[in-house]
């Protein structure tokens, strides 16, 4: 886990990267589920729909992988400064990938005028 973890280290922003290329890719997948007609009949509220659903998944698997985190190693509560965990580390990766995808789903989709507050959401989250 460790030299895998060096690796990770040595290159974060290529593994970055592939984070928000796999939510990209998840947010293309989930263009194929079925959305609500009221959805469905607005462009601005399909993009939103699709934009939030991508936001539930990250929020739900780093929401666990955080508490797993604070399980694994408490000492990160009191310490978050100076202390980490690799999982905690790769959790900082996969959340910055999340936030780059869709900070550019926002701003590509034509809608970043409509949606400053997630842009804005996403400089503070970072």
């Amino acid at each position: 886990m460790d030299t895998w973890l060096n690796e990770v280290q040595k290159h974060p922003a290529l593994y970055v990267l592939c984070c928000s290329v796999i939510f990209r890719i998840l947010h293309r997948f989930l263009q194929t589920v079925p959305s609500p007609g009221t959805v469905e009949v607005d462009p601005w509220r399909m993009w939103k729909w699709r934009n939030l659903s991508v936001s539930l998944v990250h929020s739900l698997l780093t929401g666990i992988w955080a508490v797993a985190c604070i399980i694994q190693h408490p000492v990160m509560v009191h310490e978050i400064h100076s202390t980490y965990t690799p999982s905690a580390y790769m959790l900082v990766v996969v959340s910055s990938g999340y936030f780059i995808q869709d900070a550019a789903d926002i701003i590509f989709s034509g809608y970043a005028k409509a949606s400053w507050e997630f842009l804005l959401h996403h400089v503070m989250g970072s």
